[in-house]
């Protein structure tokens, strides 16, 4: 091969190099109501994994209270806390938890700190009865999940009717909210644990 010579390519090569460019292919009109199922069906899905990923991190955070109940009662032998805590509320899981802590540590400082965690847990309640205890559908107008709930007796009406559409990331949201409250709820247990030991 010369010095200047170009390089010999194949015929498949230089075949395939003169090939036009594919044309674009038109992109089909979809069907707005196929489109709005669609959505719906998605938010649905989601909705059902963000509520039970929701649940899951509630329960959580519940056994954590009984945990540290049992605890209180008998730091050698949780049992007796399991037993004790078994029929109880979600409510007065906080009352007693508070109320031990309360008698063991004998600090207003971190009474009033548990207080404030607490608080939070009973947010985390309020959250899971309204999802657990409403109505749910699936609004295929507007491609999202919807919550619908009746409550009755509140205020100076018979009744109060409230509606959310809920899409999934709020209901992930709402588990994430959970775990962090456990985890703050760990941290000062640990922190308590801690100082108990010095």
């Amino acid at each position: 091969m010369a010095e200047n010579e170009p390089p010999k390519t194949s015929t498949y090569l230089s075949s395939a190099l003169d090939l036009s460019p594919f044309p674009e292919l038109e992109k089909p009109e979809i069907d707005p109501a196929i489109l709005k199922r669609v959505q719906a069906h998605i938010s649905w899905s989601e909705a059902q994994s963000g509520l039970g990923k929701m649940l899951i991190e509630f329960q959580f955070l519940e056994t954590a209270l009984r945990e540290y109940i049992a605890n209180l009662i008998d730091k050698n032998d949780s049992t007796v806390g399991y037993i004790t805590t078994t029929r109880m509320r979600f409510i007065q899981l906080l009352n007693v938890l508070c109320a031990l802590f309360a008698h063991r540590c004998k600090n207003e400082e971190k009474v009033n700190a548990l207080r404030e965690i607490l608080k939070k847990c009973a947010e985390c309640n309020e959250r899971r009865n309204e999802l657990v205890h409403s109505f749910w559908y699936s609004d295929e107008d507007e491609g999202i999940a919807v919550r619908f709930e009746i409550r009755i007796g509140r205020g100076k009406l018979p009744y109060d009717e409230s509606e959310e559409w809920v899409p999934g990331d709020l209901l992930e949201l709402d588990a994430k909210m959970c775990e962090i409250v456990r985890a703050d709820l760990d941290r000062f247990f640990d922190e308590y644990k801690l100082s108990e030991q010095s």
